[in-house]
């Protein structure tokens, strides 16, 4: 089991830029891009994954240009029982901006079925 490098490339790159210039994010690129270089980190993070115990809620951006589905099915499998997988349809990598309203309803039932917040 492997966590896939992020598919970015220089393309890519420049279209993430692009989308978040015009969604208005005041994140300056080269904190973007600092934030692209920690993702690009190689080291197995996944082989600590079956020690999470708790509860945990993985979504991810069914059209995320940036990192491959693949990643997350990693993850849900690497921690296990313990893990939800969910596939936003019609979204990319910033899923939680695009389709706002999905987002905070799936993370509130996750929520509300872990006994994290009353109904």
């Amino acid at each position: 089991m492997s966590l896939e490098k992020n598919s970015l490339g220089a393309r890519g790159e420049r279209a993430a830029l692009s989308y978040l210039k015009k969604k208005g994010e005041a994140q300056p690129p080269h904190a973007y891009q600092g934030q692209l270089g920690a993702c690009a980190d190689s080291r197995p993070y996944y082989e600590w994954l079956s020690d999470i115990e708790v509860p945990t809620l993985v979504i991810h951006g069914e059209d995320d240009l940036i990192w491959p589905v693949k990643n997350a099915e990693t993850l849900k499998e690497g921690i296990g029982d313990n893990a939800q997988l969910y596939i936003m349809k019609e979204s990319g990598h910033v899923f939680f901006q695009e389709r706002p309203d999905e987002f905070n309803q799936k993370l509130l039932d996750f929520l509300r079925t872990n006994n994290h917040l009353k109904s």
